[in-house]
């Protein structure tokens, strides 16, 4: 079913909530601060706006970006999903993309302002668009289906359906608009046919006939002939008479661009991994080959654009070059090391990021307090003092029955009580001695703070690991401040040290980790094969085995309790099923999801969450669930996130209860029993990790987001660059990074208005009045860290 949701209703139905509390969805990363750095994934569609002076390229990380082709430098980044961005246009003079994901149920159209980075207006779709292209003066956005009424026509501000050229066009696989926007050619590759229709009343004009089958259309710039794919040839048509008047042979040809100024062709030909590019120039009826560059050393090809005779190439990595001479002449490329799993340690967290792990040693990542044990909203009968408050004999029931008692104080809300308790903020200590890394004992690398009481980093240290377990290790902190370390594509496992794996794991099985549930009782692994483990929280020590069918994430809840979450599309029963390991006993437990991806265990206070994916009238979405009491049965459905991701995450505080979701593009949401919304950064949150009084996300282009758990205020991130640099920005625009580092080429603020080094923290030097660590001089240590 297709509909247009404006942007304001779009944000009230893309979460159905228990409780809706007013957020301001504000990104809040640093004002105009730039890091110079292109997509992270593969660029395969890139547009030039000559009225603008921009160019405008997507990527399959979901990214869009926005750059000065003259200076060739980046100018705004927006990240528009979490899904490869399948087509792209660009309006010809307001600051805004169209793009196209695919979805479970289809596609997904969306418009956005790429200056406020807000969502204008987005359309769902049943099947792939054939064409999309904004009108040339930007009046409509275009594009052309596989119906009986093949074009439609969109308000380009509102979204709203204006028009229709009615059906007598057939499926139209290409369409050009004229410069006046009066009139629309379309071309009917079934039949061939070349229609001239008035858009005002839909009256035909003119009819033509071509071949068939045509693919890749591109008119040329006299407006008389296009450009074309037929099978294994390169064919100039005359649009105006059907006929074709050059052809080329050219196999494997991909995409066909034209020069609007000097009416030349690109051709994007080969095999992937294979691509070159070839220029042809059409005169006086004659199609001529001028140059041929084959694929470059550096990487594939993966999209073309022209800009003034010059063509624009895109690759993997985010790579962005200009062709010319034969030769690729790359201006931007993906510089972050990509962040791809972060843990504690103790005070500091553990990154790592392709082969190598980043020690980040900080008394700001040191453990926080509670003024009080926060719980979710409860039901109660107990007596009630005048004050409106509870003592605490609250209960609630386990899933083993038990009747716990959960300790507090409860404001009385109706027949809920409910407790709301902030952290305390624990002011960082900088230290000057020398201090431990993974006991390696070394000089800080750098001192800075972003904000001087939120974010402090004492020194980052990177250091290449032995044999990882693949290229993105995926780290847990285990309850005695341990790092457990495992790969999802092999079947490497063990304890984890600066240099790689300090001690490997045995196991019975070979197949890779598919999934880990860590709470206050047991780890429990689940592997490729249907093997699961539960084993010691802090021993690892291997407890008991179960092996099942089907499993996507799993959790001994209790010995006598094996919960696992399933895809259960084609089968019959739940996604959701408690198992006995002993007896086998299996039972379906309610679920509104039909695939169960991702779990986490709240032990204390006798919960489990579920994401997963359902079905439902307005199509598919990610819903996060809640089970309760005896033996789970009972089931709420805390929100919905109308996409697809199987990429979302849940987290759960140990200490609060509360419940952390990174899912679709909504930010990172907070449910304690009202559901709220974290500021939104300019990063997509992937993987949640929660500890220490602070909200860390491993976002999806690999920098890593703070939030404070006390303030839920945004505090920064941080960027690992494949040189070995790092950067922190705060929320505020200010950084810091490593001490005499040179960040000329990888931050700056758009237009020159201000100086980059202007913004940089530096925290002055103190001095710990502690004992020092033998050996070590306060002189050294200034030496070490620089002139300030």
């Amino acid at each position: 079913m297709n509909h247009i949701v404006p942007k304001c209703a779009q944000r009230i139905s893309a979460i159905l909530l228990l409780a809706i509390t007013a957020v301001a969805f504000a990104h809040t990363q640093s004002p105009g601060l730039i890091v110079n750095t292109s997509h992270n994934g593969e660029v395969e569609h890139l547009r030039y706006i000559k009225e603008q002076e921009v160019m405008v390229t997507a990527a399959t990380d979901g990214s869009v970006r926005i750059w000065d082709p003259t200076d060739r430098e980046l100018l705004r980044s927006l990240q528009v999903s979490h899904l490869p961005i399948r087509a792209l246009a660009a309006h010809p003079t307001r600051p805004e993309v169209a793009v196209l994901v695919r979805t479970t149920e289809g596609y997904r159209l969306s418009v956005w302002d790429y200056e406020s980075r807000d969502e204008l207006f987005f359309e769902e779709l049943s099947s792939e668009p054939l064409h999309l292209n904004y009108s040339p003066q930007g009046t409509w956005l275009v594009y052309s289906r596989t119906a009986a009424e093949s074009i439609v026509t969109l308000n380009s501000e509102t979204g709203e359906r204006e028009r229709r050229i009615g059906s007598g066009t057939g499926i139209v696989g290409y369409f050009t608009i004229g410069s006046s926007e009066a009139n629309i050619m379309t071309y009917a590759p079934a039949n061939g046919r070349i229609r001239y229709t008035r858009l005002d009343d839909g009256e035909e004009l003119q009819t033509a006939s071509a071949r068939s089958s045509l693919e890749n259309m591109q008119v040329l710039s006299n407006r008389r002939y296009a450009a074309a794919r037929r099978d294994n040839y390169l064919v100039i048509v005359d649009i105006l008479e059907g006929r074709e008047v050059a052809e080329s042979e050219r196999r494997q040809i991909r995409d066909i661009v034209v020069d609007p100024e000097t009416g030349r062709i690109a051709v994007l030909h080969g095999r992937s991994g294979e691509r070159g590019v070839e220029i042809y120039r059409f005169a006086n009826n004659r199609l001529s080959r001028l140059e041929t560059f084959e694929e470059s050393p550096t990487g594939d090809i993966t999209g073309i654009a022209f800009l003034d005779g010059t063509v624009f190439t895109g690759g993997p990595n985010g790579r962005l070059a200009l062709l010319h001479d034969d030769e690729l002449d790359v201006f931007a490329t993906n510089v972050l090391r990509p962040v791809r799993s972060v843990a504690f340690g103790e005070r500091s967290i553990l990154l790592t990021a392709d082969r190598y792990t980043s020690s980040i040693r900080s008394d700001f990542f040191g453990a926080g307090t509670l003024d009080e044990e926060v719980t979710q909203r409860r039901h109660s009968t107990e007596s009630i003092d005048t004050d409106g408050t509870t003592r605490p004999d609250v209960r609630v029931t386990d899933p083993i029955g038990r009747n716990v008692r959960l300790s507090g104080r409860f404001s009385l809300r109706g027949p809920t009580f409910s407790t709301r308790t902030a952290l305390r903020r624990v002011s960082p200590e900088v230290s000057l001695s020398r201090t431990d890394a993974f006991g390696r004992d070394r000089l800080p690398a750098g001192v800075g703070s972003l904000d001087q009481q939120e974010l402090t980093i004492s020194f980052l240290e990177s250091i290449a690991w032995n044999d990882p377990p693949e290229y993105a290790p995926n780290l847990l902190s285990t309850l005695d401040n341990r790092i457990l370390t495992w790969g999802s594509a092999d079947s490497e496992i063990g304890w984890a040290g600066i240099d790689g794996f300090e001690q490997p794991i045995p196991r019975s099985t070979e197949e890779a980790v598919r999934s880990v549930v860590s709470h206050t009782a047991a780890v429990t692994l689940t592997y490729e094969d249907g093997l699961i483990e539960k084993r010691h929280p802090i021993t690892f020590e291997l407890l008991r085995e179960h092996t099942a069918s089907n499993v996507e994430t799993a959790s001994f809840i209790r010995d006598d309790m094996l919960l696992i979450g399933r895809n259960a599309a084609g089968i019959s029963g739940s996604a959701l099923i408690r198992v006995d390991p002993a007896t086998g006993e299996t039972v379906n437990l309610s679920t509104e999801a039909f695939y169960i991806f991702r779990m986490t265990v709240d032990r204390d206070r006798g919960a489990v969450y579920t994401l997963g994916l359902a079905r439902t009238s307005d199509g598919m979405v990610t819903t996060l669930e809640r089970m309760t009491g005896e033996g789970l049965r009972e089931t709420e459905q805390l929100l919905r996130v109308p996409a697809e991701d199987l990429d979302a995450d849940v987290a759960v505080d140990d200490r609060t209860g509360t419940v952390y979701v990174a899912a679709g593009l909504e930010g990172v949401l907070v449910w304690d029993g009202e559901i709220r919304t974290l500021p939104q950064t300019d990063h997509l949150a992937r993987r949640l990790i929660v500890g220490r009084g602070k909200i860390l996300s491993v976002n999806g282009n690999g920098t890593v987001s703070i939030w404070s758990q006390a303030s839920e205020s945004h505090l920064g991130d941080l960027y690992l660059f494949d040189d070995e640099r790092w950067l922190a920005i705060g929320a505020d625009g200010r950084y810091f990074s490593d001490v005499g580092m040179n960040v000329a080429d990888l931050l700056r603020v758009p237009n020159d208005e201000e100086d980059v080094d202007r913004l940089r923290v530096e925290l002055p030097l103190t001095f710990i009045a502690t004992a020092p660590t033998p050996g070590v001089q306060v002189d050294d240590v200034l030496r070490a860290l620089g002139p300030w």
